[in-house]
């Protein structure tokens, strides 16, 4: 994040501290209070001097640092690496085993530092635990992040209420495979969203390929939920917009909701901007609709179980199969020889099957065939992953009437009388 910007103190006499921390992962946060109640006995200063909870970005999500925070009162703000590597210069215990690891020469002694603002000083030197470690450094300006040091101090221009930059997450769906199946109001944030999170298992390079020149670009796939988490914090206290880029629709199984549920309880705002659905395109592809008239009026979105979570009761295949709907059943081809066994007495062997496999993507390929023989044309083709299953009568109908929308008897809103009478011909 950018260094931020500092605003004097509402009395030059009162003094301010900065509380700099660095931790182990897990570090416990019994730990990181004494250390810090310690540091603060060594300072002379009381606590009513202190400011705020420093640390570098990759510590958001430490309990430990979270902790300080909640028993001081205080809100914990965050500076990337870049930022703490330029108060190398004033650090009494520059590290170059720190360096090597987070790309900067100190993490507490920094980060009070540049907490405390320019012209500050280190009045308590790296203190360190097992697991954790503390300075403290004092100046009579304030670091304006999430809490003021005044806390009637009118916000800076350009940020929200409380200091806050005012930025917004954006839940993108970039639709599946093929870079122009994304919207363009997708396109659009994508283009002008400083920093781009995106599934690169699933979504393509060149959809984020239009982010700004300079933009922080991130694979989440190789991450975890707080690893996320905590990017979409540091970008949220340098108020930049986030683009969050999921393939498909991100509210068919795009783990959208732990992510809010997260972002609720930060305080920070988002939005969601809808993408093609997988099972829309891949629909397209086939040239195929999935509700006939007469035939099937209903599709199911659906997967089977698996080890990551299971199906919620009454959702399994024998029991939504009864409806007769065309099901689409996702993240299940490894379990199909589990949905020709729970679906065959229900469709009948013959019901027609479709195997969409890496929808939109270049090596998309169908593959057709009954609940008889689907299983055995798909270890043929040896498709393991990236698949959407087909199951219903309506993918193969046959002398099924046209719906009544467009006959000529039928009245509605947009056409109240018939095209003859309209004319004048009747």
């Amino acid at each position: 994040m950018a260094s931020g910007e500092y605003d004097r103190a509402p009395d030059e006499k009162t003094p301010f501290l900065a509380l700099g921390v660095g931790c182990e992962r897990g570090a416990e946060a019994a730990e990181a209070i004494g250390l810090a109640e310690r540091a603060l006995q060594v300072s002379g200063f009381g606590v009513d001097s202190l400011g705020g909870i420093f640390s570098l970005d990759r510590k958001m999500t430490e309990p430990a640092v979270q902790a300080l925070a909640e028993h001081f009162r205080l809100e914990a703000m965050f500076f990337d690496a870049q930022r703490l590597e330029e108060e190398t210069p004033r650090l009494q215990n520059p590290s170059d085993a720190v360096y090597r690891a987070v790309g900067c020469h100190g993490v507490a002694e920094s980060a009070a530092l540049a907490g405390a603002g320019p012209g500050a000083r280190l009045v308590v030197p790296k203190m360190r635990s097992q697991h954790v470690t503390v300075a403290i450094a004092v100046g009579n300006r304030v670091f304006y992040g999430k809490r003021s040091y005044a806390p009637n101090h009118p916000p800076l221009p350009g940020r929200a209420e409380g200091g806050v930059p005012a930025m917004t997450v954006h839940f993108i769906g970039a639709g599946p495979g093929a870079a122009d199946l994304i919207t363009v109001r997708g396109l659009r944030l994508i283009e002008r969203c400083p920093v781009c999170l995106y599934a690169g298992s699933l979504v393509p390079k060149e959809v984020v390929a239009s982010a700004p020149e300079g933009a922080r670009v991130i694979d989440t796939s190789v991450l975890t939920l707080d690893e996320i988490i905590a990017e979409l914090q540091a970008a949220h206290l340098a108020g930049h917009d986030v683009a969050r880029v999921h393939s498909g629709d991100p509210s068919i199984y795009g783990a959208m909701a732990e992510q809010m549920r997260r972002l609720d309880q930060l305080n920070i705002p988002y939005e969601v901007t809808p993408g093609v659905p997988a099972f829309a395109a891949a629909a397209a592809a086939l040239k195929q609709e999935l509700t006939i008239p007469e035939v099937n009026q209903t599709v199911i979105l659906t997967r089977t179980s698996m080890k990551s979570s299971g199906m919620p009761e009454g959702e399994d295949l024998a029991t939504l199969g009864r409806s007769g709907a065309t099901l689409v059943i996702h993240l299940s081809i490894r379990n199909m020889a589990h949905i020709e066994r729970e679906l065959t007495p229900l469709y009948g062997p013959d019901c027609p099957v479709i195997v969409a496999y890496r929808v939109g993507w270049p090596d998309e390929q169908f593959v057709r065939g009954t609940l008889a023989d689907i299983g055995e044309k798909v270890r043929e083709a040896k498709l393991a992953r990236t698949a959407m299953i087909f199951v219903g009568r309506g993918l193969a109908p046959e002398n099924f009437r046209d719906s009544a929308l467009y006959h000529k008897d039928h009245i509605h809103a947009l056409r109240n009388s018939t095209p003859t009478e309209a004319s004048g011909e009747a």
